[in-house]
């Protein structure tokens, strides 16, 4: 396994990576990512593809990408999370409803005027993001895992 964290040069690392060690060129080849990766992994992926297919010896041995909570595209991304909220039980069913009735499914980019969504989604903070970051940025056993010495900063 090859793991490469800077996504700029990512492309120049493993290529160069394999240059000096041709004995790896016919293992099996996946690309994978997590996030922001979203964006660049199917075009790394497309570009190994292209050019296995139009020349390059020795082809890399591409089997597939895989990618982990993957960003694709904001607008998508950021809306989706109420319905995930909702689907896990995460925020109520009166919330959820109301939401989508006064939001229309916009909860990210919403209209100014449309007081009534803007309220809802302060709500949805407040009691999905803020809430649970407080709980679990306060919980002892997390404190602890991560040797937050208490009076050491600050509670969220």
């Amino acid at each position: 396994m090859i793991q490469f964290h800077k996504p700029i040069s990512t492309t120049y690392s493993w290529t160069k990576w394999l240059d000096k060690h041709p004995e790896y060129f016919s293992n099996p080849f996946y690309v994978t990512g997590n996030s922001y990766s979203g964006k660049v992994i199917p075009a790394i992926v497309q570009e190994i593809s292209n050019g296995n297919y139009i020349c390059c010896e020795p082809q890399i041995n591409l089997q597939g990408y895989v990618l982990g909570n993957p960003v694709t595209n904001f607008d998508i991304d950021n809306n989706t999370r109420i319905p995930f909220a909702h689907g896990m039980a995460l925020i109520s069913d009166e919330l959820y409803e109301s939401m989508k009735k006064r939001c229309g499914g916009n909860y990210f980019n919403v209209d100014p005027q449309n007081t009534e969504c803007l309220e809802l989604v302060k709500d949805y903070k407040k009691t999905y993001w803020y809430s649970l970051s407080e709980y679990w940025a306060n919980n002892e056993s997390v404190r602890r895992a991560l040797r937050v010495v208490k009076g050491g900063g600050h509670t969220l």
